[in-house]
């Protein structure tokens, strides 16, 4: 074999190499590109302790409509409906000092089951003027609430027409990201505390995370306001609390999504 033959060979088996060499070195980069891409994002979730995650039932917020048009969303066996900016229904407010009440937003819902879909309503107004806000605390010793506060949050829930009432009272200090306060009836008071606490991150959130819903210090029930949302009830309430306790998180899922527009 003549010199230049043989050269011309080994070129060519160089560039065969070559050329297996980049396929390789091409295949690797690849493989290490997938394992260097960040995972899909998490989203945000409420801090709960483990204990009380363990024990509740998680309900996630499903079908949520848009703001102003269909707000009616889901979360477990509870159907949320006819939400509307504004009261429409003011008959059921006159007793309960609402019925001229100075607020900034006002807006109501019906919240129900399969088996009663219009069990619950539920009225809110937020902003509301101290003078309401006093009568509707009225005298409570066992509720520290500060009444001179940045702002006041109230609802009032009631099964059918001659169901007894339910009051959300909450306020929200100068400062501070979230409310707090009570819920209560004539005679059972739950207390109400926020968080800004994230799962995984000791960052506080710089909004409500969420809401937990405290009987004798210890939570019976939340609500995480980020996102979509979703409700936690615990298995041993009793069905007008676990009602009662839906209908706080329905008005507080709305409040949130009120307050980002």
């Amino acid at each position: 074999m003549k010199a230049h033959e043989r050269s011309w060979r080994l070129k060519k088996s160089e560039r065969r190499g070559m050329a297996f060499l980049r396929g390789c070195l091409a295949c690797m980069l690849a493989v290490l590109a997938v394992g260097a891409a960040p995972a899909p994002a998490r989203p945000a979730r409420m801090a709960l302790d483990k204990e009380f995650a363990s024990q509740v039932t998680t309900m996630a917020v499903e079908k949520r409509g848009w703001f102003f048009t269909n707000e009616s969303f889901k979360f477990g066996p509870y159907a949320v409906t006819g939400v509307k900016r504004e009261w429409t229904h003011r008959k059921g407010w006159g007793g309960f000092g609402y019925e001229n009440t100075k607020a900034r937003q006002k807006y109501e819902f019906t919240l129900g089951t399969q088996k009663e879909p219009d069990a619950w309503q539920g009225r809110c107004a937020t902003d509301v003027d101290e003078e309401t806000f006093r009568f509707l605390v009225g005298d409570r010793a066992e509720v520290t609430t500060q009444l001179t506060a940045e702002s006041r949050f109230a609802c009032t829930f009631r099964k059918g027409e001659q169901g007894k009432p339910w009051r959300l009272l909450l306020t929200r200090q100068m400062g501070e990201y979230f409310y707090n306060g009570f819920l209560a009836d004539d005679s059972r008071t739950i207390l109400v505390r926020g968080t800004r606490q994230l799962e995984g991150t000791p960052m506080p959130l710089m909004d409500a995370a969420g809401y937990f819903f405290d009987v004798e210090g210890k939570p019976v029930g939340a609500v995480e306001t980020l996102n979509d949302g979703r409700v936690f009830l615990s298995p041993s309430l009793d069905e007008t609390a676990r009602d009662v306790l839906a209908c706080a998180s329905t008005a507080l899922l709305l409040y949130q999504e009120l307050s980002r527009k």
